[in-house]
């Protein structure tokens, strides 16, 4: 992709949306995704879940959030867009093991693994 010179002053995450085209995969989708490794009462000023979200909101897609650890704060997402976020550990451990990419893959696939489950069984598909 070529590289382009803005001359007006924007969001950082509505600048990354844009470029990868997620306004149109949005559009198209049943249900939007996102993550982060924290999600907390940041979260909602500007970083990537909360532009997502705001992409949601805009075709009318639930959005689900997933993340390594979610504090009390980030009940403010649900504000923002976000119909539910999930902290992906499934038990305590150090922070060096939960970011181990096999760990952090596998505690991934098995909280997604679920949510799924509940998101089809709300459709009346599981």
């Amino acid at each position: 992709r070529q590289m382009c010179i803005r001359d007006s002053l924007e969001s950082g995450i509505g600048i990354v949306l844009d470029e990868l085209g997620l306004d149109e995969a949005v559009s198209q989708g049943d249900l939007v995704i996102t993550g982060e490794g924290r999600l907390d009462e940041q979260t909602c000023m500007g970083k990537a879940p909360a532009g997502v979200a705001a992409l949601g909101r805009k075709y009318k897609k639930p959005v689900i959030a997933f993340a390594g650890c979610v504090t009390k704060g980030a009940s403010r997402l649900t504000d923002a867009g976000i119909a539910a976020f999930f902290p992906i550990l499934r038990g305590a451990c150090s922070l060096e093991d939960a970011m181990k990419k096999e760990n952090a893959a596998e505690n991934l696939r098995d909280t997604a693994e679920q949510a799924m489950r509940l998101y089809l069984a709300g459709k009346g598909g599981w």
